[in-house]
């Protein structure tokens, strides 16, 4: 029996039932069709896009993996389609995949060049591949993981290798990986988000809404639960048109239709009839969090008063240059109070002076399931 075999017939998931957090993050992105997972295990991540809807292929070199993949599926009532096969020789169907999951699959450096090149043959025109894998800094977490710096990526590695897409999102993270007994602990992990280019003239995919920078980070810069799930990447933009706005400005998070919108000064006016509630909120982003995006607030009448809007679960994070922009948010209102060591970690992540805070803050806050930007 090889190791891996070996692992995977263990009761026990190597790595877990649950998805990748970049992959949770990164998958709204993925355009109606069918979606290859390489390097696939247990079934995890296939099992996860498949109750999205997707027609997902696992391959696996382990044919234990892949069966332990198809019992993960059956539990969760969807159907994915399992190849066992070695990915050094492996070839897949040319322009066939809406979504390819790299999900820390670390090869050989000559099976790597030969997989990750193949990628923008293998993704149909709009495709999108969505890749996170260590890094070699990760040798000194020894949190899971290759052994073997040759087995390890970098961002330049990455670049060169994904030459034939449009990079989206590149960049490194030290963040919380969460993933099973052999992923667990901080990490230091390279994201990468690349869409393969459409033809010139041709409509966009079923599905597609145009790219959103959005730096995801589960390392939190505010106070933050033991286990975070994603770590702001130190992206680098596609580069947009003078005239054209952002990629980001679009929506993030969770899609909403608003049926009622309030205003942030509605609100703030009788925050007891709203605490508790969930509302979507109209307003204009004062200041966002100048370290990783992970909170903003929004501005209301009174200089002296903002709401604060941030995710718990540490997966919506603004660009740093929102501020200023016209947003909707939804979220569930509250009336808190701060202490003093929290407020002051807000105003330093502002690049406030910290020293001006003084004793627990009354604070307005929204915790948030979706941002969207609005024209004007």
């Amino acid at each position: 029996m090889n190791p891996w075999d070996q692992r995977y017939a263990d009761p026990e998931l190597a790595y877990g039932a649950e998805p990748n957090d970049f992959l949770r993050a990164m998958a709204a992105k993925i355009p109606t069709g069918p979606v290859l997972c390489l390097a696939e295990g247990q079934g995890r991540n296939a099992v996860w896009l498949a109750g999205l809807g997707h027609a997902v292929t696992a391959v696996d070199a382990s044919a234990v993996g892949m069966g332990r993949a198809r019992e993960l599926a059956a539990e969760r009532g969807v159907a994915i389609e399992t190849v066992v096969a070695d990915l050094a020789t492996w070839d897949g169907p040319a322009e066939h995949w809406a979504g390819i999951v790299l999900i820390f699959a670390h090869f050989p450096p000559e099976v790597r060049a030969r997989v990750h090149r193949a990628v923008a043959g293998w993704l149909r025109p709009g495709g999108v591949l969505i890749l996170e894998a260590y890094r070699p800094e990760q040798l000194q977490h020894g949190t899971g993981g290759p052994p073997d710096t040759r087995l390890l990526y970098d961002v330049d590695m990455l670049r060169e290798d994904f030459a034939g897409l449009q990079i989206e999102q590149l960049g490194v993270a030290d963040r919380q990986v969460v993933e099973g007994r052999f992923h667990t602990g901080l990490g230091a992990v390279v994201q990468c988000l690349g869409r393969r280019g459409r033809r010139r003239g041709a409509s966009p995919p079923t599905g597609y809404i145009g790219p959103m920078l959005l730096s995801l980070v589960l390392l939190a810069c505010s106070p933050a639960p033991v286990a975070e799930p994603v770590a702001a990447p130190v992206t680098e933009p596609a580069p947009v048109a003078e005239a054209a706005k952002p990629e980001w400005y679009v929506s993030l998070g969770e899609p909403f239709t608003a049926t009622e919108v309030v205003p942030v000064d509605t609100l703030v006016a009788s925050p007891a009839a709203w605490d508790g509630k969930e509302v979507v909120v109209a307003g204009v982003v004062k200041e966002v969090c100048q370290k990783k995006g992970c909170w903003h607030t929004i501005a209301t009448a009174d200089p002296a008063v903002n709401v604060m809007v941030k995710d718990k679960e540490y997966k919506i994070f603004l660009p740093k240059e929102a501020g200023g922009k016209k947003v909707q948010v939804k979220g569930t209102f509250a009336v808190a109070e701060l202490p003093e060591d929290e407020a002051r970690h807000y105003a330093e992540d502002a690049g406030r002076d910290p020293n001006t805070i003084v004793g627990p803050q009354k604070a307005f806050t929204l915790d948030v399931a979706g941002v969207k930007f609005v024209e004007g």
